[in-house]
């Protein structure tokens, strides 16, 4: 069970970097495996055994944490660094609920001697987290959110495109929720769509059968609308929203 939900964690986070490597997701699955089956072998049985054993999850965790910060401060996409800043606040609460679940283990489990409590007790308090149990509903509530909303968004408009790209599916994600705040048409939307993607307005243009002229125009009335002053921080705007 502990595998399969860092796993799960880990394919949210690699999902969220855009990347797809099935490699690149087995290895610290199966480190994270080996690891913990390693401290059940190697380590004698004992409150140090038992802390590692759980210190092992969180020690994922943080891994998983900085991984996502690392590669979106290396990272040139625009995107991506908006994508990951938007989560930032979430990402710190879970880093905060780390800390305190180390924390908890540690005095729980080192400090504090078991064998002052009941013996009915000593299982139940060697086996809880009280902060883990806040993490896993924390996330819990985020990811049935974004799930209502992404299913809401699906049911208004649905996407007909299956094989496109990483920028091509955050932009369609983004889309509905941007184009419904901001009141823009259809053809304000689809404009928009390419300027996001970096084309030039003789390439909008000549994708959408319009003259020139005309795409300026509906660029200058996406620019009123969302109180931006220039394609740069249209762009910039869009994907921080």
């Amino acid at each position: 069970m502990a595998t399969a939900s860092q796993a799960f964690i880990w394919a949210i986070a690699r999902d969220l970097l855009d990347k797809h490597s099935k490699k690149q997701f087995v290895i610290p699955v199966v480190t994270f495996l080996l690891c913990e089956s390693l401290t059940i072998v190697a380590v004698p049985y004992g409150p140090m055994h038992q802390w590692l054993y759980y210190a092992m999850r969180q020690v994922f965790l943080i891994f998983v944490g900085l991984y996502i910060f690392w590669t979106a401060h290396k990272s040139t996409k625009v995107e991506l660094k908006a994508r990951v800043n938007n989560q930032r606040k979430h990402l710190i609460i879970g880093a905060v609920l780390v800390g305190r679940i180390v924390a908890e283990d540690f005095y729980s489990i080192l400090v504090v001697p078991m064998s002052l409590a009941p013996s009915w007790l000593q299982l139940y308090l060697s086996e809880r987290n009280f902060s883990e149990n806040v993490f896993a509903c924390y996330f819990a509530i985020l990811l049935i959110a974004y799930t209502y909303h992404v299913l809401s968004i699906r049911m208004q408009e649905a996407s007909e495109e299956k094989n496109v790209s990483d920028l091509d599916r955050h932009i369609e994600g983004q889309m509905p929720s941007y184009r419904n705040a901001y009141k823009l048409s259809n053809r304000e939307a689809e404009v928009l769509r390419l300027v996001v993607r970096g084309k030039s307005n003789q390439e909008i243009a000549d994708e959408l059968f319009l003259a020139v002229g005309t795409v300026k125009t509906h660029i200058h009335n996406i620019l009123v609308k969302t109180e931006q002053q220039n394609r740069t921080t249209l762009i910039l705007y869009f994907w921080k929203r």
